[in-house]
């Protein structure tokens, strides 16, 4: 910890690292590496793509509720994400579509 007592944040690029990571390891079996939604079919229907615009244009709030709450063929990840890592998957997924 600094002298100052006070914990530094990590910065953009380690969080977005770190949901990298997250990423790799819970969501592109179904999303894809690439976030195209070219991964494993649940449930007969198509992974979203998370490149495209109907994605990205969500707000980070309606995004975060998805990851934790699920859709009818995505899981809930409410119990096996902490909130920090949805948002630093959140953080990575921003940067798909670039």
């Amino acid at each position: 910890m600094p002298a100052d007592g006070k914990a530094t944040s990590q910065s953009g690029s380690d969080r977005m690292a770190k949901g990298k990571q997250v990423y790799v390891r819970h969501c592109a079996g179904c999303h894809g590496s690439e976030g195209t939604g070219d991964g494993y079919r649940i449930l007969g229907a198509d992974p979203a793509n998370l490149t495209s615009p109907a994605i990205q244009n969500k707000s980070d709030a309606a995004l975060l509720s998805s990851i934790h709450q699920g859709k009818a063929t995505m899981p809930s990840w409410n119990i096996r994400l902490s909130q920090q890592d949805a948002r630093d998957v959140l953080t990575y997924v921003r940067t798909l579509a670039k």
